[in-house]
């Protein structure tokens, strides 16, 4: 029960960004997974059934806590452009 797709995490954070993680489906789902159990104790909303369900709101925040968990993959600190 996703906040975001894969898709939404690169419009959200960058397509260059996202694919420097070389990322498998399995290493996003935890992402988006750890990222979602965070949004669901602060913000106190139900986790929608597909990302399409989640609200507009919440897609960027979930984007970047899903791309926060997966940034310490990163092995070179200058493709961390955000921070």
């Amino acid at each position: 029960m996703p906040f975001i797709s894969l898709r939404d995490l690169e419009i959200n954070i960058g397509v260059l960004q996202v694919q420097a993680l070389a990322l498998k489906p399995a290493e996003f789902e935890a992402a988006e997974r750890a990222a979602a159990i965070r949004i669901v104790e602060l913000a106190g909303v139900e986790e929608p059934e597909t990302a399409a369900d989640a609200p507009e709101w919440i897609r960027q925040p979930a984007a970047y806590l899903t791309f926060n968990a997966l940034v310490p993959r990163m092995r070179s600190p200058e493709l961390i452009t955000w921070a």
